[in-house]
């Protein structure tokens, strides 16, 4: 399946995600936090005056970074393998990438970045294909970034499952940030964020005795606890 990813122009942690490039020594001084590898990638680069350059947090491991605002978990071992598949991409708008002509630019560079635990990307854009992209950028309006990317399956519960939540059980859809739900360590967890997608197939698992039907996306994993666990 494919699944469209979406980040905004900071992060969670006020960090600028999208940022126009000043191909100066100055600006590369503020920019510490990025890694060595895109600073000599950066450095090689000769300016063409009809283009723009833009440095991309494109996507954090979810194992430092946690997921993102539509609860998308991208695990470290999966974007060091992969994230070079960005250099083969374009830059486009609102996805419209089937046709290349649509094209703004393109993925100059990727690099994982390990001691951010993140992928960092520069972008070659079109000043004149991508006028409004980059004025908006400069003026630190949003400018949301996004990609795609293919999974092999979604995980996601319904709606209607019960939770255990120190006040007893609510349903997922009435959960709200700050409650505290148990979690998969048999602790009471405090929700950081809730996000909501539309799955096309479930499944509904039958529990043998006077128990709920579980329903879920039909890849989500469940966890097992054998009778001697148990007093």
């Amino acid at each position: 399946m494919i699944k469209h990813v979406e980040f905004d122009l900071f992060n969670n942690q006020g960090e600028k995600v999208v940022d126009i490039l000043d191909l100066n020594s100055a600006h590369l001084e503020k920019t510490a936090e990025i890694s060595d590898e895109l600073k000599e990638a950066i450095s090689e680069i000769k300016p063409k005056p009809d283009k723009s350059y833009i440095l991309v947090n494109a996507m954090g491991a979810g194992e430092y970074w946690g997921a993102n605002k539509n609860a998308d978990f991208f695990p470290e071992k999966s974007l060091q393998e992969y994230h070079k598949t960005f250099e083969s991409a374009g830059v486009f708008k609102h996805h419209r990438n089937k046709d290349p002509k649509q094209s703004l630019g393109k993925v100059a560079f990727s690099h994982y970045n390990k001691d951010m635990h993140r992928v960092e990307l520069l972008l070659e854009v079109d000043k004149k294909k991508a006028p409004d992209v980059v004025q908006r950028i400069q003026d630190n309006e949003k400018v949301a970034v996004s990609m795609g990317c293919k999974v092999p399956y979604d995980i996601c519960l319904s709606k209607d499952i019960l939770i255990i939540t120190k006040d007893g059980l609510k349903c997922l859809e009435d959960i709200e940030e700050g409650n505290e739900v148990l979690s998969h360590t048999g602790q009471f967890k405090k929700v950081n964020a809730i996000s909501k997608r539309n799955i096309e197939k479930f499944i509904r698992l039958k529990v043998f005795g006077d128990y709920f039907d579980l329903e879920s996306s039909h890849e989500h994993p469940f966890l097992v606890a054998k009778k001697d666990q148990f007093a």
